[in-house]
């Protein structure tokens, strides 16, 4: 199956341009998804846990850049941890 779309997006450039859309929102949504899983630490109480999770969250900070455009992450990063002082 996976063959066969590989051999479809081969033949259309406008398929394979959607589909290079279509990942990258899968990606993206992702990321921003992970991104604040991990504003706090993450769900796990254990110190260990929290200081990587805050690593992570950092990390993706810089991954949201790269696969946004760099003011469309700034700003959904901005509105996330506005968000999180609030609570």
């Amino acid at each position: 199956m996976l063959d066969r779309l590989i051999k479809t997006l081969e033949r259309s450039q406008e398929l394979r341009e959607a589909w290079y859309e279509f990942s990258d929102a899968l990606v993206v949504e992702s990321l921003k998804e992970t991104y604040l899983n991990t504003l706090n630490g993450g769900f796990s109480s254990h110190p260990e846990d929290i200081a990587n999770n805050l690593k992570v969250h950092k990390a993706l900070e810089v991954v949201l850049g790269y696969y946004m455009f760099l003011p469309d992450a700034d700003e959904f990063i901005k509105e996330a941890n506005n968000e999180r002082r609030a609570c």
